[in-house]
């Protein structure tokens, strides 16, 4: 699948986790019409950018181009995290204690 289309999907479904669009913009660090633009695809989200949201919601390094964001189904979330947290650490390389805090939630989905 595309970089792109992937990133469209996972953004859509990021979004989709606040109450309102505004939110979801503000807390990615856009506005809100730039968050319309990649959630319809009139706007592609860059390497470059795509870094400066994952660092403002605190995802791991990659992860919105990982096609598992969007994916998740609420029936099989324990799974999904586990699957989902496995491909993380297989793309990036962790901090100590953000390994360990890693360990800990793996553990706790077990």
């Amino acid at each position: 699948m595309d970089t792109r289309i992937i990133r469209r999907e996972n953004i859509k479904f990021l979004a989709a986790q606040y109450s309102t669009q505004t939110a979801a913009a503000h807390a990615m660090g856009l506005d809100d019409i730039r968050l319309s633009q990649f959630i319809s695809g009139s706007k592609n989200i860059g390497h470059a950018l795509a870094s400066r949201i994952e660092d403002k919601i605190g995802l791991t390094k990659g992860s919105l181009s990982l096609p598992l964001i969007a994916h998740l189904r609420q029936d099989d979330a324990p799974y999904n995290t586990q699957f989902q947290l496995l491909a993380i650490l297989s793309v990036t390389t962790l901090p100590e204690s953000d390994a360990a805090a890693l360990l800990h939630l793996l553990k706790r989905l077990i």
